[in-house]
């Protein structure tokens, strides 16, 4: 168990500091602030792991608590032409908190490794909006689930769940509370075939429900097979030829709620397509009378 206390000082970006106004955009001001003092931060943290190899039980878990004075946050204001004014200013006060619980334990009965996990982030934050101070709440929590069980060194499979929830809270009268989900469930075998041959297939089933702010729902299945096998000595060669994505689904897609904003990111992704790999492993120590042209 370790338990920690932190103070930090961090100073003023150049942007921040500068006394001009930068007014490349006539419709975004913003001027700087030269008397922006250093940010100070105050952190708490409690940390407790343990692994005991013969039953194959751990944790990994992390709690920590920070608070801010002197933080520089902007302060927003929009004039009768609807020009955005923005400059830098100190408050005191944001803070925020983390908590992650990781533990693993073997089921005996079933001989099923069993992982599950929890983390939590959360943060209180404030700004100046129109001369008024403006708070935002905002919370990303996570759940993870792991079985993962091997039969006789022939077959390794694993089932993997993933459950992900954000919540944007504001005082700000133009912005919506909002909330958002999103969850995923996969699987992976791994089948030992003669000659050294593996054969590997993954399976991914990913949902992101519609909310107050995304009116559509987003769900997509990703399939990938790969067949790979060792060569040479020790096989340190591994050759690998994947099939990604067999069913053409594949989609990125970032839904994000960060203090006053929400914001939604569809980037362009690979769908379906091959690809052969090549991978020599080195080894750490060479023993004596072996050729060299085997490294």
């Amino acid at each position: 168990m370790k338990f920690s206390l932190r103070k930090g000082v961090k100073a003023p970006k150049v942007n921040q500091i500068q006394p001009f106004v930068d007014n490349s955009n006539p419709q975004n001001i913003v001027t700087g602030n030269p008397n922006l003092s250093p940010i100070e931060s105050y952190s708490v943290s409690v940390r407790n792991n343990f692994w005991y190899p013969v039953s194959k039980t751990n944790l990994w878990s992390r709690f920590s608590f920070k608070v801010l004075q002197d933080d520089i946050v902007d302060s927003t204001f929009i004039d009768e032409k609807g020009v955005v004014n923005r400059y830098f200013t100190q408050l005191n006060g944001n803070k925020s908190a983390n908590v992650n619980l990781w533990y693993g334990f073997t089921f005996k009965p079933l001989e099923l490794d069993v992982n599950p996990g929890f983390w939590l982030n959360w943060n209180e934050r404030s700004n100046y909006f129109n001369h008024e101070r403006v708070k935002t709440n905002n919370i990303w929590s996570g759940f993870y689930l792991e079985l993962s069980k091997s039969l006789d060194s022939l077959l390794e499979s694993s089932l993997e769940f993933h459950l992900n929830w954000s919540q944007a809270q504001s005082d700000n009268p133009s912005f919506q509370n909002a909330t958002n989900l999103n969850w995923d469930i996969s699987t992976k075998q791994e089948l030992r075939l003669p000659s050294k041959f593996k054969l590997i297939g993954e399976l991914e089933y990913k949902i992101i429900p519609s909310n107050s702010s995304f009116g559509t729902t987003q769900s997509f299945t990703l399939l990938n097979a790969s067949l790979e096998r060792p060569f040479l000595k020790g096989n340190s060669l591994i050759a690998k030829l994947t099939f990604y994505d067999i069913l053409g689904q594949n989609r990125a897609i970032n839904r994000n709620f960060y203090q006053n904003n929400v914001s939604e990111t569809i980037s362009q992704a690979l769908t379906r397509y091959v690809m052969l790999t090549m991978t020599y492993k080195f080894r750490k120590k060479r023993k004596q009378k072996e050729d060299e042209m085997d490294f």
